[in-house]
């Protein structure tokens, strides 16, 4: 994935890096934000999930922003779909499956009292894998779901922790 992401970005200063989410080779203090797009869950235990945590609030700046994305585990229906459904139709994995998904609960269990929480909230009710030729119709009754629930029931959340002072 390094090696496709810096032939797709060879125009642009971006460096990628291959390395461990619980150690970083990252200064103390060097960023303003953190954003885990979908990584909690692929880290393969509660303590890599912890450990991982702690490492994103040492390269936090004070004050600095953690940004949670994950799948809705408190919704029984996505529940069942990543347990079931998920798999079968899952090209990324293959056969290493491996995945600790958390709910919002215990997502902020694995905070302690390390951080300020400041916001949670849910978005979207279409899977990720949703299939592009069913998504213009799917997307319609998504924003209708939307407006009417609030988002109530999406099927992913985001959570934003600041690293106190």
């Amino acid at each position: 994935m390094i090696k496709a992401a810096k032939a797709n970005n060879k125009d642009t200063r971006a460096c990628f890096l291959a390395c461990s989410a619980d150690k970083t080779p990252f200064h103390d203090e060097t960023y303003d934000f953190v954003y885990l797009i979908n990584v909690l869950h692929h880290l393969a235990d509660i303590e890599y999930q912890k450990n991982t945590l702690q490492e994103m609030r040492r390269i936090l700046k004070r004050g600095g922003l953690l940004f949670i994305s994950e799948v809705n585990e408190d919704l029984l229906l996505f529940k069942w779909y990543m347990k079931y459904i998920f798999p079968l139709t899952n090209k990324i994995h293959g056969h290493q499956r491996k995945e600790e998904y958390r709910t919002v609960k215990e997502a902020l269990a694995l905070t302690k009292d390390d951080w300020h929480m400041r916001d949670i909230g849910y978005f979207t009710y279409m899977p990720n894998i949703t299939p592009a030729c069913v998504f213009p119709l799917l997307r319609k009754i998504e924003h209708y779901l939307e407006e009417r629930t609030k988002y109530k029931f999406g099927a992913h959340w985001v959570m934003t922790l600041q690293k106190e002072h």
